[in-house]
């Protein structure tokens, strides 16, 4: 369903109204949901803005259109979109008919209806749905909200004011606005009327783009005696005020509008003519149809006040209590970046705003990591004549693929990686391209794409500038080398692996770099038990290392984590459980949200290697939670969470349960090219096949997996070999044993050929 009809004519009112009537929640209950996007300009949508916008509202942990088909899918739910003329503005928004289609594809869904707001009549050509435009007030709800307002005695005068409401079409914000100018000068309804018609107040015609009533009584408004002694400081305030999409903080105004020396008094009258409001963060904004004739009408803000807010904001997210101000006004930064990569032309500005740009996704990493508008903003900006410009630039690229990156986005870093790579190269910055490229390797490891990866490391090596690499990043790659080799080398041993890492850690202490040192020893220690089984000497390792660190050692969490890894192979299932709470608990002092959060999900598995099902889905359900609640979204929490859960339906014997779970898992992974989990996920599906005695079923879902191996690179006997995923390595029981009998056979059949050959 669509309501349609001109800003300020109480569209979102009515909706929230509907979202409340006990009918409404008699259906959906606790399923009815709020999406505004007032608060984005539609320059500003991109299809992962829209997704995340949705994922946020609805409380998902990652932002992508499969998560919230699953999540809506299940029980009857409304969904209503606010402001959507945003996200249908084909102008503008590149991601349009994308988004018109992840829409579509959430409205087929027999459990979920859709309500949408727009002030555009002209919706998205295909787009099946009922249209209502929302009427006026009647006349008699019209008198009473004005009289409600203007508190004062308006029955002598009912006539005149019958026709003034009766002009101005009974358009509710516009009865609102004349009621407080009224009420604020203390005009007789008379008077009113006088000044009404000055303004020459015509007639609401819907559908025709501007509400010619609203724009006269905002100017009506601004016109009076209070206001304009102010005199054009007021528009100045109200266009910085509208520039912003989430308004400005209270006490920041003299920082922000430090050219407006009554900046304060100004918001005050404002606020008594209801042309501005404050919300519970201390923000002073206004409502959408006048924040929309402000930046309609209103010129934009003038050099000094754009200067000052960036030297505000730039400066703050550079220096200062960086962290305080980003959580409070991510989107106040992004939309003033954002403009200013579309707006300026000089050099020099450009430069600023670029590297103002890398800060603020550096910082939004680390602090709020979420999906962001500006990589299509970075990508336009035209670096070519000038070296500041597109070093910065590049600069911007790779904080916008550390941020990909951050949430496990990473098909998006992939792609940003690869950006700043030719980048660096066409500002002759050889450091930052080897880094970026070596970064690239990574992102393709953590999908799973071995092959990929290693053909990235034999390039760079082979390059000439690689000779002149420094040890930093020789390191690097082959810390990318030995993580990659438990699954792509059969002759690759756990003590060969042990030298390497042990050479590494060395390599890292002379450069400084501990956090990395420590990487190094634990990794080292744990391949013995990994490859070569041997657990033993692995545990020695561990343990000595943990006894020589200091006290409160930052990283030592490596090691608490990998001995954890060592104990679940040993069977010790309390142990392991106690060292990777202690392991949590250290990575939660780092502020590591994603790494402690990924623990929860190991100790899930721990405890449905216990028997402890209810516990593990408990630790499940707590690993979104928490995601939630600090606002990080990553994709490869996703899969592992999905593989857990089909792990505990298939420790509970509901087979069905658990080859859907591992089918669900499997199609995930497949939309985010990942490949490992996807092959554990597969090769499950044909184990339960194999126990339900569907041989041929099997042999597909092993043929599958086989090749999902061979694509990424993995040899298929070694697919159980990745560090990183020690406590996902052994998860299915030893009584599943068709994916073992189906390599013997693979194996046997090929020494058959080979035998039949000749060779």
């Amino acid at each position: 369903m669509a309501l349609l009809g001109p800003g300020g004519i109480g569209k979102s009112s009515l909706v929230k109204a509907i979202l409340n009537e006990q009918a409404v929640e008699e259906i959906f209950h606790n399923r009815r949901f709020f999406v505004p996007f007032d608060d984005i300009l539609a320059t500003q949508i991109t299809y992962l803005t829209f997704i995340d916008r949705f994922a946020r509202t609805l409380g998902l942990t990652t932002p992508d259109i499969h998560g919230i088909s699953s999540f809506v899918s299940v029980e009857n739910t409304l969904l209503v979109l606010d402001n959507a003329e945003t996200i249908f503005d084909t102008a503008t928004s590149r991601d349009a008919s994308r988004i018109r289609g992840a829409i579509d594809e959430l409205g087929g869904l027999p459990s979920v209806s859709i309500m949408l707001t727009s002030r555009s009549r002209e919706l998205p050509l295909g787009l099946r749905c009922a249209e209502f435009d929302v009427p006026t007030l009647d006349p008699r709800s019209a008198c009473k909200a004005f009289t409600d307002i203007y508190q004062q005695e308006a029955e002598r005068s009912r006539g005149v004011l019958e026709d003034i409401l009766s002009a101005v079409g009974y358009h509710p914000l516009t009865i609102t606005l004349l009621a407080h100018v009224a009420k604020v000068n203390q005009w007789s309804i008379e008077e009113l009327y006088e000044h009404w018609k000055v303004r020459r107040i015509r007639l609401l015609s819907a559908g025709r783009g501007k509400d010619e009533n609203l724009t006269e009584s905002i100017e009506l408004s601004l016109s009076s005696a209070c206001v304009h002694a102010y005199g054009n400081d007021v528009r100045r305030v109200l266009g910085m005020i509208a520039f912003f999409p989430q308004g400005l903080p209270r006490e920041k105004l003299e920082s922000v509008c430090p050219s407006i020396e009554q900046v304060r008094a100004i918001v005050d009258v404002l606020k008594r003519q209801s042309l501005l409001s404050s919300n519970n963060d201390g923000f002073v904004t206004m409502l959408v149809p006048i924040r929309l004739y402000c930046t309609d009408s209103l010129p934009a803000p003038d050099v000094a006040l754009l200067e000052a807010a960036r030297n505000h904001y730039y400066n703050g997210v550079k220096s200062g209590p960086a962290d305080a101000l980003l959580m409070a006004e991510d989107v106040n930064i992004e939309s003033l970046v954002a403009y200013d990569l579309q707006n300026l032309s000089d050099a020099r500005g450009l430069a600023r705003a670029l590297e103002a740009c890398a800060s603020f996704l550096d910082r939004l990493r680390h602090c709020k990591p979420r999906p962001t508008c500006l990589g299509p903003m970075i990508l336009a900006v035209n670096g070519s004549s000038s070296h500041n410009v597109n070093v910065a630039k590049m600069r911007a690229f790779h904080q916008l693929a550390h941020l990909a990156y951050r949430q496990s986005n990473y098909l998006e870093a992939l792609e940003s990686y690869k950006t700043t790579f030719e980048l660096a190269q066409a500002s002759d910055r050889k450091y930052d391209g080897l880094y970026a490229i070596l970064r690239l390797a990574e992102a393709r490891r953590m999908l799973g794409q071995f092959s990929a990866a290693k053909q990235i490391l034999e390039y760079v090596e082979s390059t000439r500038s690689w000779k002149g690499a420094t040890p930093h990043l020789k390191a690097y790659a082959t810390l990318i080398w030995g993580t990659i080799k438990p699954c792509i080398d059969i002759e690759t041993t756990g003590l060969s692996l042990a030298t390497l890492f042990e050479e590494l850690k060395g390599s890292y202490k002379v450069a400084g770099n501990l956090p990395s040192a420590d990487i190094c020893g634990a990794q080292g220690a744990f391949a013995v038990a990994l490859i070569d089984g041997n657990t033993a000497d692995a545990r020695m390792t561990l343990e000595s290392a943990i006894s020589a660190l200091p006290t409160k050692w930052p990283s030592a969490s490596h090691y608490f984590s990998h001995l954890a890894a060592v104990a679940f192979m040993e069977g010790k299932f309390g142990e392991s459980r106690q060292l990777l709470n202690l392991a949590r608990g250290m990575l939660l002092g780092e502020k590591r949200i994603t790494d402690a959060n990924r623990i929860l999900l190991a100790l899930a598995v721990v405890m449905i290697s216990e028997g402890k099902l209810g516990d593990a889905t408990s630790l499940i359900a707590q690993a979104g939670e928490e995601l939630k609640m600090q606002g990080v979204f990553s994709h490869e929490h996703r899969w592992l969470a999905l593989y857990t859960s089909a792990l505990v339906e298939l420790g509970s014997w509901r087979l069905q349960e658990a080859y859907q779970g591992f089918e669900e898992t499997k199609r995930y992974c497949e939309s985010q090219q990942e490949f490992h989990i996807r092959a554990f996920s597969t090769r499950g599906m044909g184990e339960i096949a194999y126990f339900q005695k569907e041989f041929r079923r099997a042999e597909t879902h092993f043929e599958g997996t086989a090749m999902i191996c061979g694509e990424a690179g993995i040899v298929p006997e070694l697919l159980y070999r990745r560090s990183d995923l020690a406590f996902f390595n052994g998860t299915l029981p030893a009584t599943y044993e068709g994916w073992p009998d189906f390599l013997r056979r693979m194996v046997w059949g090929s020494l058959v050929a080979e035998a039949r050959t000749g060779s």
